[in-house]
């Protein structure tokens, strides 16, 4: 099973990004796939403007 975890939180200390990387860490203790998608991460101007050949968000 592939299982992907999102967060979106402005903050880089978030707490709930804190618990999503305690769950992918069961889940893979488990032996699932498990990966993260922080959407901080690619540039707003790619993800406002749904810039589906930038890189960052294919």
């Amino acid at each position: 099973m592939q299982i992907l975890t999102i967060s979106g939180s402005p903050s880089a200390q978030s707490r709930s990004a804190r618990l999503l990387g305690h769950v992918r860490a069961q889940l893979e203790r488990a032996g699932e796939q498990a990966d993260h998608l922080d959407l901080r991460s690619p540039p707003a101007d790619a993800l406002l403007g749904a810039q589906v050949s930038d890189p960052a968000i294919a």
